[in-house]
């Protein structure tokens, strides 16, 4: 059974999405500190979230490798909620990602 993954478009709006959300959590901490004196960081923010909408295709980039990967694995259905089946998902995906990782890391350090 293979892994349903959101398209890249999907997965850059998402990053983008969450990243601006971030920065708001943080503005709204830095105004009211447990301790200190608040501040104001909108400007701050608003360039945040400006870097973040530049920086997303290359979120997406960066993330399609290990996508591909995700969505050319086959694994067993699902098991029961807690059962061996659905660690072995797991296993299989963690092996997958950890084994592209180390690919790349020796193309880097062959550079």
């Amino acid at each position: 059974m293979a892994m349903k993954i959101v398209t890249p478009r999907t997965l850059a709006k998402r990053y983008a999405r969450c990243a601006r959300n971030a920065a708001q959590s943080f503005i709204a901490g830095a105004a009211n500190p447990r301790s200190g004196e608040p501040r104001d960081l909108k400007r701050a923010a608003r360039k945040y979230a400006a870097a973040i909408e530049r920086r997303k295709g290359a979120y997406a980039r960066g993330f399609a490798p290990y996508r591909e990967i995700l969505a050319r694995l086959e694994l067993p259905p699902r098991g029961e909620k807690g059962s061996n089946a659905n660690w072995e998902r797991v296993r299989i995906v963690c092996e997958a990602l950890h084994n592209e990782k180390l690919r790349r890391a020796s193309l880097h350090v062959a550079r």
